[in-house]
């Protein structure tokens, strides 16, 4: 916190994009109590037009339903290429990609549900803040958001299309956690570490 930086920038692969060469979550973990200044995090993701063919084979059922996918990235024109991929299927009008936001949460609050689906992740924070916001969420079967979606009763589904379709599905309720008691076993298990 003694330097002139306004934030510190993360890049976290996922394994497949590009090797994991550098530190993933695990390491952010232990980062995150050293500074105060936030973390600009880059996450690097090899297919991500597995959830848009997941959206389409979907919405051959459900026509009303609708995608949102935040977050992208330009390696190689990979965006431009996925915009230009959407263009093509029959259900482009009801998907919308959007590189970054600022704040996605004014967005994220008027979708229905949220799908992390990812190959690999750390805690996975995007489900906390769905759940805040009343969301039911969805899990890809991983590491990082497993322990978590299996304490409080959440969908996990493999990495594959099930996810979307579970999801439309509908009867997958909000987690519904109590964030006060998390908070405080969160606080004790910190302590704990700190006395060992």
């Amino acid at each position: 916190d003694r330097s002139k930086a306004d934030w510190i920038h993360l890049d976290v692969m996922d394994g497949v994009f590009v090797p994991n060469l550098t530190f993933g979550p695990p390491v952010i973990t232990r980062m995150r109590p050293l500074t105060r200044l936030p973390f600009d995090v880059h996450l690097m993701m090899e297919y991500p037009d597995r959830l848009i063919d997941a959206f389409a084979h979907a919405w051959e059922t459900q026509r009303d339903s609708a995608l949102l996918l935040i977050g992208g990235n330009q390696r190689e024109g990979l965006f431009d290429r996925l915009c230009a991929y959407v263009q093509t299927l029959p259900c482009a009008d009801r998907i919308a990609l959007v590189l970054s936001l600022d704040n996605p949460l004014p967005f994220v609050k008027r979708c229905s549900g949220l799908i992390l689906s990812s190959f690999y992740e750390g805690f996975g924070l995007v489900l906390t803040e769905a759940d805040v916001l009343g969301l039911p969420v969805v899990s890809a079967d991983i590491v990082g958001p497993r322990g978590f979606m299996q304490r409080y009763g959440g969908c996990l589904v493999p990495s594959t299309e099930e996810g979307v379709r579970r999801l439309l599905s509908g009867g997958i309720p909000p987690l519904g956690v109590d964030y006060d008691e998390y908070d405080r076993q969160a606080e004790a298990e910190f302590a704990a570490l700190l006395t060992e």
